[in-house]
């Protein structure tokens, strides 16, 4: 009879080789067929042999478990911990601003961008920082990992100048925008299922890996090198220094997003040589689950750059604006977050949204009505903006990179 299991830590064909030659030699098993794509171990024998599987990989970097078409439990967990992260991020994303540069607040926001993606980090480049702590010697293994760390930073800092600098005179129109973020979140989406086992394609030939005559040169270089390499997260930040349009911001911003980095991976350099291969795989999970929850949020800033709501806010129990001279009053407060009064509004009715600006930020320095196409430039003190709402709705109210949004209650 055959039957199959679940094998974990597999990434290529020589592990599927290297599984074959293991169960070579257990004669309870025939008509083996290993596949490290679907991640599936296939086998003849005259009952289930799930319990020898497990005897077999211990001590070995792979781990078996039992087979199950429809892991509805491990789907309902990927789930649930998304939901958790995306609820946690909107509490630090409220907190911790990470679209704007006026202060030293508002880089930690960045910073902790950063340590929030880490995991990501130490699944697509985890492999490259534990290649530089593969030594005998501890103050070898902690000299690497720094001289690592620092070229990785030092090259972020430079694309950030780069990218601060070309800001300048590089703008994105509000038609690109939107494309732009529903680009990156499918491809960050597509990568997270794949991750997890939900999807399978080879990605083999989108990978891009660190040349051959590195191998065994200064852990420094290697960082350097590996500063280059492209992911998710690091690209969102390359957009938030493109946007700065400032040389010295743009730097700023990049460090600060590398140095949230550097304790995962810290820490996976130093003790990822003690975890077994089966481990790193939970690791790669746990990556993906990250990203994943980083394309909805991706997801919803396109959205927001249209105009449309994704993660509704609650807007139950407002009063309706005053009206004065014809037009709904709405106050709105730009510190530099956008805040607004909590009422909501009648449709076809003139609204004068009256803004408080106390500060700005690079980001926040105009405000946009996507619905409407609106757009003002702000400045410190009291502006207006005047429109008239024609649809029932949550508008949104958003900055021009539509990270910073607020809503205000359309109603028949």
């Amino acid at each position: 009879m055959k039957y199959r299991a679940q094998i974990m830590g597999m990434s290529c064909n020589h592990c599927d080789n290297v599984v074959k030659k293991i169960l070579a030699n257990h004669s309870e098993l025939k008509n083996v067929i290993v596949s490290h794509k679907s991640g599936i171990l296939e086998y003849s024998s005259s009952e289930n042999q799930i319990q020898l599987l497990k005897k077999i990989f211990k001590d070995s970097e792979y781990s078996v478990r039992k087979y199950n078409k429809y892991p509805v439990v491990d789907y309902a967990s990927y789930l649930l911990i998304i939901m958790l992260f995306l609820f946690l991020s909107k509490g630090i994303y409220n907190k911790f601003d990470v679209s704007s540069f006026s202060d030293s607040f508002a880089i930690a926001g960045i910073f902790i961008f950063g340590i929030i993606t880490s995991f990501h980090c130490v699944g697509m480049c985890g492999g490259i920082a534990l290649s530089q702590s593969d030594y005998k010697s501890k103050n070898i293994t902690l000299k690497n990992t720094i001289l690592y760390n620092s070229g990785r930073i030092l090259t972020y800092g430079f694309i950030g100048g780069v990218l601060g600098s070309l800001g300048v005179v590089f703008t994105f129109s509000d038609a690109l925008k939107p494309i732009l973020f529903f680009v990156i979140g499918t491809v960050m989406l597509l990568l997270g299922f794949n991750n997890l086992g939900l999807i399978k394609f080879n990605l083999k030939k989108l990978n891009i890996k660190m040349p051959n005559q590195l191998e065994g040169k200064s852990s420094f270089l290697v960082g350097i090198m590996n500063g280059f390499m492209p992911c998710g997260p690091l690209q969102t930040v390359q957009l938030l220094a493109l946007s700065s349009a400032s040389y010295f911001k743009g730097i700023l911003i990049m460090i600060a997003f590398g140095l949230g980095t550097v304790p995962l991976l810290f820490i996976f350099s130093n003790l990822g040589s003690l975890l077994k291969k089966s481990h790193h795989q939970q690791l790669v999970k746990i990556s993906a689950i990250v990203v994943i929850a980083m394309s909805i949020m991706i997801f919803n800033q396109g959205f927001n750059s249209l105009g449309v709501t994704l993660i509704a806010e609650e807007t139950t129990g407002q009063p309706f604006a005053q009206i004065e001279d014809g037009f709904q009053i709405v106050n709105l407060t730009v510190n530099p977050y956008y805040i607004t009064e909590d009422v909501k509004v009648k449709k076809d009715i003139l609204v004068k949204l009256i803004i408080n600006v106390e500060s700005v930020s690079g980001c926040t320095d105009t405000i946009t009505v996507p619905r409407y196409d609106l757009s003002m430039g702000l400045s410190p003190g009291i502006q207006e903006l005047i429109f008239t709402p024609n649809k029932a709705e949550t508008l949104r109210i958003t900055c021009w990179m539509s990270m910073v949004n607020t809503s205000l209650n359309v109603v028949d």
